[in-house]
């Protein structure tokens, strides 16, 4: 339950033990749950990382993605993502914000940006800008 709480962010053992005795309202065995990973990494459901990819499960008040993800979504719809997996982007609109993800621009300075192109005003383009921003947090994304 915790890691799908925190996907696509990846979580240190100690931190993923705290939050599994706080939901159990015990301390875990560290041992019982080095096991529980190893098999579902065995069974593919969970993967170890050697250090924290910078991926983020909320956007920020700056979004931002990489420059590689900015790259691709100027030039296709193919992604890949901060877990190096790739996932497609769904259009223009979505494709341009993307684009914008530099980490200087906040949700007012994105929805000035989008909103002619939106064809919204500012504050309907802000809400429809959010959404989207949530979405590509969970896609992976978006990075710290």
């Amino acid at each position: 339950l915790t890691l799908a709480e925190a996907w696509p962010e990846t979580l240190p053992f100690g931190e993923l033990l705290a939050a599994a005795g706080k939901l159990a309202g015990q301390t875990p065995d560290p041992e019982a749950v080095a096991g529980i990973l190893l098999s579902t990494l065995g069974a593919g459901l969970t993967e170890f990382h050697p250090r924290l990819p910078r991926v983020v499960s909320k956007p920020s008040r700056f979004p931002a993605a990489s420059a590689l993800v900015r790259r691709q979504a100027a030039r296709g719809a193919r992604l890949t993502t901060g877990l190096h997996t790739m996932v497609a982007a769904e259009g223009e609109i979505e494709r341009r914000l993307i684009g914008l993800l530099d980490g200087t621009r906040d949700l007012s300075a994105l929805a000035k940006e989008l909103a002619p192109i939106l064809n919204q005003p500012e504050d309907v383009a802000a809400g429809q800008i959010e959404q989207n921003l949530a979405k590509l947090a969970k896609m992976g994304l978006l990075e710290a």
